[in-house]
């Protein structure tokens, strides 16, 4: 590398470091804020935003990965959107928790998703998603939150499709198709079955808060 590329390369280093620290104490004054008429609302705010702030060290490190540039804003937002659900006036607004955990939720599984779905079926994408699905449908049913299970069975069915797809590239095309015919009759049969039980588990998930 010759000096002047080093140079150009350090620059860029500082002037990301440097995004980084403004970010940093805009989400801080956004966190403290006293003027907010829901001082939580701003904290909420002032999380995110500090959060995607710590972007700044993937563009100093030059990654092109989206992955590493969406995962803490939305961790923050779905952790920050669970916590809200609790708040009440004058010290928050629980409606802003449905905005912030939906937000992270399609920013987290949605990211994956579309990468899952233009990558080669040999990329890491598809099993990353069904960590992620996996991992927000035991948050669901830790913080009983309706919405966290709707994603991630949204985020399985993608999975599944996906390996569907996969299967059928490589597969005869009867095959897939005498699968999906077997695996739909297997889980109608199981519905039917076991009716009462699917009932008792949708009158739970009404009763969870978003």
């Amino acid at each position: 590398m010759s000096g002047s590329d080093a140079g150009v390369l350090g620059a860029d280093v500082a002037l990301a470091l440097a995004g980084l620290a403004a970010s940093l104490a805009t989400a801080a004054l956004v966190a403290t804020e006293p003027s907010w008429a829901a001082p939580r609302v701003g904290l909420w705010a002032g999380l995110v935003l500090g959060a995607a702030s710590l972007d700044w060290l993937s563009v100093a490190a030059h990654l092109q990965e989206a992955q590493a540039y969406i995962a803490a804003p939305a961790l923050a937002a779905i952790g920050c959107g669970l916590a809200a659900r609790g708040d009440r006036p004058p010290e928050g607004r629980s409606e802003v928790a449905l905005p912030l955990l939906g937000g992270g939720l399609v920013l987290l599984l949605g990211t994956s998703g579309l990468q899952a779905l233009a990558a080669s079926s040999g990329s890491w994408y598809l099993p990353l998603l069904l960590g992620e699905a996996i991992a927000v449908l035991v948050l669901a049913v830790v913080a009983e939150s309706r919405l966290c299970a709707v994603a991630a069975g949204a985020a399985l069915a993608g999975v599944s499709l996906r390996a569907l797809g996969i299967a059928a590239a490589s597969l005869p095309l009867y095959a897939v198709f005498g699968g999906c015919a077997l695996l739909l009759l297997t889980g109608s049969v199981g519905l039917a079955l076991e009716r009462e039980r699917v009932n008792r588990v949708r009158d739970t998930l009404m009763r969870w808060r978003p």
